[in-house]
């Protein structure tokens, strides 16, 4: 029985230390799950308070905003109100008086100043009574003039942009220049000029047939052109345009069928300061017939603005280059027709007649005149006057 009590209390030795391992591993997994439960408290409490802070700060920041809305608000209603106190505040009668005496002085100064300008404009003191017409009548009749523009557009020199050949103008320009050649028996003869005066001198012409003799004027037939036989004699001697509606019912038809054609002319002291008279005709190949000597009498072509005008002429005259190398071109057109394509290609001069004021009519005609003047002074001075002095 000895033999046991010692083996139990030797057994109870040796189960006591795995006991004693078995409580201190307990004890240190329940220290591990202590700690780690302290962690995980302290992990919540930390978010828990970082999402308070944040609430806590967004709550802030609306009742900052609520604020900031408040005050506008009230700001805004504050001024709404002034704005209608002062719209609502009632003027008083003085006021309104003041205001009323304001405008209708001003208006009193406009119209014042309103009739001070009527007054200056006004044509009072400008009226030509008929006896003063009548007075100078004479002078009226005999001035012609023509505008020509500013500075700047001569210096422009007009055409010059279309591509025109002014060759032409030097030409004139340099034959003038040249000094009379003596001919086979040591005399002294001038051809399509006679010295600086126009023709005023006393040498001997070139053109002796043409001495005496009435210059041309050719214009244009049919019922196209505004200017033919039957009103060319209004307009180039008296500078009326006369429409043919209203010549031939102030003529008559048979009347006006004939036309005036010879008129006299006063010409300027650069071209001899005489009378020089004008015969008109529109078929000079009738009247002329195969006489060059008589075709030679043409200074001045009126043209339709067609090449079919010539094609009944006399030989080289069909052709419009020596054609109006040999007479002055013009070309007269009503404003706001189309001008002829052939113009541009002929060294013709033009002119426009207005439909209604009749009052421009002479600057057309002096502008005809003043080129066939210039153009006879150094091409054909022997039909023009001689000045004896």
């Amino acid at each position: 029985q000895e033999v046991p009590a010692a083996a139990s209390s030797k057994k109870t030795e040796d189960t006591t230390p795995a006991k004693k391992r078995s409580r201190d591993d307990d004890d240190h997994h329940h220290s591990r799950r202590k700690s780690s439960s302290s962690r995980d408290k302290d992990d919540r409490h930390h978010h828990h308070h970082r999402k308070r802070s944040k609430e806590s700060s967004s709550h802030r920041d609306r009742k900052d905003e609520k604020k900031r809305s408040i005050s506008s608000s009230s700001g805004h209603k504050e001024s709404s109100k002034e704005k209608k106190k002062r719209v609502g505040t009632p003027m008083t009668n003085e006021q309104l008086f003041d205001k009323l005496n304001a405008v209708v002085d001003k208006r009193s100064e406009t119209s014042k100043e309103a009739a001070e300008v009527q007054a200056a404009l006004a044509a009072s003191g400008f009226i030509v009574s008929p006896e003063e017409l009548k007075k100078y009548k004479d002078v009226t009749d005999t001035l012609l003039e023509i505008p020509v523009g500013n500075s700047a557009s001569i210096l422009r020199a007009a055409g010059a942009s279309e591509g025109r050949d002014f060759t032409r103008v030097l030409d004139l320009y340099n034959e003038t220049l040249k000094p009379s050649r003596p001919d086979a028996h040591g005399k002294s003869s001038s051809k399509n000029h006679s010295g600086s005066s126009g023709g005023g001198d006393k040498k001997k012409v070139g053109r002796p047939h043409l001495v005496g003799k009435k210059p041309i004027i050719v214009l244009p037939k049919g019922m196209q052109p505004p200017i033919t036989m039957l009103n060319g004699y209004d307009f180039f001697s008296k500078s009326t345009f006369v429409p043919r509606d209203v010549q031939i019912k102030k003529m008559g038809r048979a009347a006006a069928s004939k036309g005036k054609n010879f008129f006299t002319r006063r010409v300027g002291k650069r071209q001899g300061g005489g009378e020089v008279e004008y015969e008109l005709m529109d078929n000079p190949k009738a009247k002329l017939g195969e006489d060059l000597r008589e075709w030679e009498r043409i200074v001045a072509v009126v043209v339709l603005g067609e090449s079919w005008q010539f094609k009944d002429w006399l030989k080289m005259y069909k052709d419009p280059v020596f054609l109006f190398s040999n007479s002055y071109g013009y070309f007269i057109g009503m404003e706001g027709d189309r001008m002829p394509k052939d113009i541009s290609k002929w060294n013709v001069k033009t002119g426009k007649l207005n439909r209604d004021k009749r009052g421009l009519d002479s600057v057309t005609a002096a502008g005809f005149w003043n080129g066939v003047d210039e153009w006879m002074a150094v091409h054909k001075p022997e039909l023009l006057p001689k000045d004896d002095k």
